[in-house]
């Protein structure tokens, strides 16, 4: 096989390497992307579940009703988490160049109609 002008074998794989290896950078890196807001939406629902499971299991111990406030607890801390986690999302989900409540119309009469 002959060289080329580098010094580099013609058609080796070696010439394109380099533009390969941009194009799976860019492509890890928007696989990845999305993972930090799994890691926060997991963590969120954990820490419900384990807050408001132990204000329940302490209630439980205090007033002496063993399993009941600390399943009320949890099942709450749960539901919290997921709707904090909603919200969030939603949140991140909405266009930033949409109307907001302020921009909405009044039902004030317009300027074009010549009443």
């Amino acid at each position: 096989m002959s060289t080329g002008p580098r010094g580099m074998k013609i058609g080796s794989l070696d010439r394109i390497r380099p533009a390969l290896s941009r194009g799976r950078e860019a492509e890890e890196r928007a696989m990845w992307r999305g993972m930090g807001d799994a890691w926060t939406a997991m963590s969120t629902i954990i820490s419900g579940i384990v807050v408001w499971g132990g204000i329940g299991y302490g209630l439980d111990r205090l007033l002496g009703t063993r399993p009941v406030l600390f399943a009320i607890g949890a099942m709450v801390g749960n539901f919290a988490a997921v709707f904090l986690v909603y919200k969030k999302s939603m949140k991140q989900d909405a266009p930033t160049g949409a109307p907001s409540k302020q921009d909405a119309p009044t039902g004030a009469p317009s300027k074009r109609g010549g009443a």
